[in-house]
Order: C-alpha cells, then structure tokens, then sequence
C-alpha cells in the first residue's frame, strides 16, 4: 500500500532512539508522495528532546495521542497539502451520451431564463424554464429538486395570478 499512497504518516515513538532515515521501506514510497514524520508521546519527553527532535527534522511534527497535543498542527498541516493539491481547474469528463444531453439542455434551460430575465418576462416563465433545467439535471445525478427550492428563490417575485 505504501508504493500507491499519496501521503504517508511515519509515526515515530517519541522515546525511542530509532532514526526515521534507516527504514527500508522508504524505497517504496511513490515518487512524488508528501512523507510526515509524526513524533508521537511528545508528553512523555523533555523541552529539550523536543528541541533535538525539531533540530534533526525541522518539519517533524510533534503530537501526543494521549493528551491530543499537536493534532491540530497535524490536521492543518494535512489539510493545506491536500488543498494545495487539488487542481485549480478541474475539468469533468462525460463518458455517456445520456450525461452530455442533461447538461446541454440544463444550460439551454438556463440561458433562455436568463433571457427571460433580461426582457422583463413574468416569473412564470423563468420559474419554468429554471424548473425544467433543474430536472434536467437532476436526470443526470438522479435527484430532482423540490419545489422548496423554486420557492425560495422566487420569494420575493410577486406572481399574479
């Protein structure tokens, strides 16, 4: 598992004298993938192991399961690699003809409300149209929305009658 995994905790005993370079299994580690060291019983050493520890591993992070110290660092620190990771643009690939009609007639729903919109139309008409490309999509992700929705953005249109 550790040849496919993108991050890896290596989880230190704090009170042990065990160097985190002499692990064979660092050879398998997929190229590219983020490595923490994780010091873990922090509570159980002295500000000066600590000291030794961050001065042999700057990027050590140091965190007691016990008293949960440090587990904040650890999750901000996971937290803004992902993040950092994740593409700026993703871009969504449609693989079924089925997929591709729904968004295309979801946005020509929406492009004629906007339309609507922009003539003055009654909210009749945009709720409808905002309706129909609502079901369309929900053709795609197999949830269509209930009418709570329309309602809620068309609460302050007043509709006649």
């Amino acid at each position: 598992m550790i040849s496919q995994a993108d991050i890896v905790l290596y989880i230190i005993d704090s009170l042990s004298q065990e160097s985190s370079a002499r692990h064979d299994f660092f050879k398998k580690l997929k190229p590219g993938s983020k490595t923490y060291y994780v010091y873990n019983k922090i509570d159980l050493v002295s500000d000066y192991e600590k000291s030794r520890i961050k001065a042999q591993n700057p990027d050590a992070l140091l965190i007691s399961a016990e008293t949960k110290e440090g587990l904040d660092s650890l999750e901000s620190s996971l937290v803004e690699y992902v993040e950092n990771k994740l593409p700026v643009h993703e871009t969504e690939i449609l693989t079924k003809t089925r997929h591709y009609n729904a968004i295309l007639k979801s946005y020509e729903f929406i492009t004629h409300a906007r339309e609507s919109i922009e003539q003055g139309y009654s909210s009749e008409f945009i709720a409808l149209d905002l309706r129909s490309a609502l079901d369309s999509m929900g053709q795609l992700t197999g949830y269509v929305t209930s009418d709570d929705i329309l309602n809620n953005i068309f609460s302050n249109f007043c509709v006649g009658k």
